[in-house]
């Protein structure tokens, strides 16, 4: 009885930090309403090819809802690649995927090298400013540049951005770190968005920009999503 006794008081103040930190995190207000981040597949442009294999190798370790990937391109092969992932109702470890690679850690692992960090590129749409990191690469032996463009946007936090991220001021290396900013910020998004571009062999980072925001400008759809509870999942940070 004893140690049954000691037992209960040496996991008491565990359960009750684990109620208090479910509670922080799920207050009882409901979600409201929202404008949804959407790029559209324009299925009917045959430049554009849809690469669902690459998606799938990739999904995993994004743990995101949805999305796809596809290179855009001529007949004399692709000039860029898009992709566009989801995340909805999901863990808020998983929407922190979002922010945890910079491209020079994802673009240096497949060997490419990184030549220039470039001021942070602002898109206008009907939903509001969406702000893209920019930066640019080359593969080690030389070859052709590679423009990376890439935003993600977080449901309730318009102004999130990759690099200097307004609600955690971090820069996305110390995934704990952002995991108590989280908590301590009541951080658990309905919706995360990625877009995310690759564009090759542009002279300059200018003329990439500009041929980027020409393929999907057009494609750029903000839905409006009902209010809904939150589907209950562990949102602790430890």
């Amino acid at each position: 009885m004893k140690r049954i006794l000691l037992t209960v008081l040496w996991m008491l103040p565990v359960l009750i930090a684990e109620v208090a930190a479910h509670l922080w995190m799920n207050p009882a207000s409901p979600a409201e309403a929202e404008s949804v981040l959407e790029l559209s597949f324009p299925s009917g442009d045959k430049s554009w090819i849809q690469q669902s294999e690459v998606y799938g190798d990739v999904q995993p370790s994004l743990h995101c809802s949805s999305g796809w990937i596809s290179d855009v391109g001529t007949e004399d092969g692709p000039e860029a690649r898009v992709s566009f992932f989801r995340w909805d109702s999901t863990d808020t470890v998983n929407t922190l995927e979002a922010f945890k690679h910079l491209p020079e850690q994802c673009m240096g692992a497949i060997g490419m090298r990184l030549e220039n960090i470039h001021p942070t590129r602002e898109l206008e749409t009907s939903g509001g400013l969406l702000y893209f990191d920019s930066t640019q690469f080359r593969p080690q032996d030389g070859g052709r540049a590679v423009h990376i463009f890439k935003c993600v946007w977080v449901g309730g936090f318009p102004d999130s951005n990759l690099r200097d991220d307004a609600l955690m001021g971090k820069d996305g290396q110390e995934l704990r770190q952002l995991r108590l900013a989280a908590a301590a910020a009541r951080f658990r998004p309905r919706h995360t968005r990625i877009i995310m571009g690759g564009v090759f062999g542009m002279p300059t980072e200018e003329l990439a920009w500009k041929r980027f925001e020409k393929m999907i400008r057009g494609q750029i759809r903000w839905i409006d999503v009902p209010s809904e509870p939150i589907r209950s999942s562990r949102q602790l940070p430890f």
